[in-house]
C-alpha cells in the first residue's frame, strides 16, 4: 500500500478546502434565493400537523384542473393576446392534482387528514360549505357564480395560492362543458378579475417565497406566495392552517393588483404579456 508523501497530503487538504467552500457558497446562494428542499411528512409530522377538526374542508380546484389542460381556455406557454383559443372545453373529471393546480398543498394536506370536496360539488349544492368551519382553497382560478357566492360569504377561508377566484365560468353538466363568462381580459381586455374580488395575480409569480406573508382577506386570509415549493419545507405554514382560525398569524394588508404593463411569465420561464 502506497504511502502518502507530503504532496499527497497538500492535495487531499487542498480537496477539503474546497469541499468546504462549495457547501459554504451553497449555503449562501441557497439563504438569498430562499431555496426550499422538499421534506416528506414523517410520522411525527402526521401526529403534529394533522387536521383535528371535523369542520375543516380542502376544496380541489376541478375547474382551474379543465382550463389549464391541452385544449383549455388559452394557451399557457402564448401571450395573453391570443387568449381564449375555445370559450367553452370539456371538463375534466376527478380528481388530478398537478402543480398548476396546487399538486403539494393537495398531497400533503390529503396526508394530514384534510377531508376534500371539488368545484363542481360546492357548485351543484352550495350550501355545503355550511357544514364547515374552515375552507381551504388550492389554486381555484375558476369558478362558477354559485361557488363565488358559497366562498365568499364564509367567514373562514384560507387562500393558499394566489389567484382564487378570479374568472367566473359556467357549467352545462348535461354536456359536461364548462365556458367563460368573465375575466382575464374576456370579454374585453379591460377586464382582469371576473369577479372584481380582491384576489388578484400578485405574488403568482413568487415561486421562491421569500419573505412571505399572510395576507388579510375579508373572509380569511391569503398566502402572498405561490407556495408550492414552501408547502413541503416549511412546516409552520402547516402549523398556521391548523390553527386557523382560533389562532392567527401576523397579517399585512391586501396586496395590490399586480402591474399588468411589466412582462409576466408563466411557470416555464416563457414570457406571456408585455415582452421586449
Amino acid at each position: 500500500m502506497k504511502k502518502f508523501n507530503k504532496k499527497d497530503y497538500l492535495i487531499f487538504g487542498g480537496c477539503i478546502l474546497l469541499t468546504i467552500f462549495a457547501i459554504s457558497y451553497n449555503q449562501k446562494i441557497i439563504a438569498e434565493n430562499q431555496i426550499y428542499f422538499p421534506r416528506p411528512l414523517t410520522d411525527d409530522d402526521i401526529k403534529l400537523y394533522s387536521n383535528t377538526d371535523n369542520n375543516a374542508v380542502l376544496v380541489f380546484p376541478d375547474l382551474t384542473n379543465s382550463a389549464y389542460q391541452d385544449q383549455g381556455f388559452y394557451p399557457h406557454n402564448g401571450t395573453l393576446e391570443t387568449y381564449p383559443l375555445h370559450d367553452t372545453i370539456k371538463l375534466v373529471p376527478g380528481i388530478n392534482a398537478t402543480y398548476l393546480t396546487g399538486l403539494s398543498g393537495y398531497s400533503y394536506l390529503v396526508q394530514l387528514h384534510y377531508p376534500v370536496i371539488t368545484d363542481t360539488m360546492i357548485d351543484q349544492h352550495p350550501d355545503i360549505l355550511k357544514q364547515y368551519n374552515k375552507v381551504i382553497l388550492l389554486h381555484n382560478e375558476y369558478m362558477t357564480t354559485n361557488e363565488f357566492n358559497a366562498i365568499s360569504t364564509h367567514k373562514n377561508v384560507i387562500y393558499l395560492y394566489p389567484n382564487s377566484a378570479y374568472a367566473q365560468v359556467t357549467v352545462d353538466y348535461k354536456n359536461w362543458t364548462m365556458s367563460l363568462v368573465r375575466g382575464h381580459h374576456y370579454p374585453t381586455k379591460d377586464i382582469e378579475n371576473g369577479f372584481g374580488f380582491v384576489t388578484s395575480s400578485h405574488g403568482e409569480y413568487d415561486l421562491n417565497c421569500k419573505n412571505y406573508k399572510w395576507v388579510s382577506m375579508p373572509n380569511g386570509m391569503q398566502l402572498s406566495c405561490w407556495g408550492e415549493f414552501l408547502i413541503k419545507s416549511d412546516r409552520s405554514v402547516l402549523q398556521t392552517i391548523k390553527d386557523f382560525p382560533s389562532k392567527m398569524p401576523n397579517l399585512i394588508s391586501a396586496i395590490k393588483p399586480v402591474n399588468m404593463t411589466i412582462p409576466r411569465y408563466d411557470y416555464t420561464g416563457n414570457c406571456i404579456s408585455n415582452c421586449k
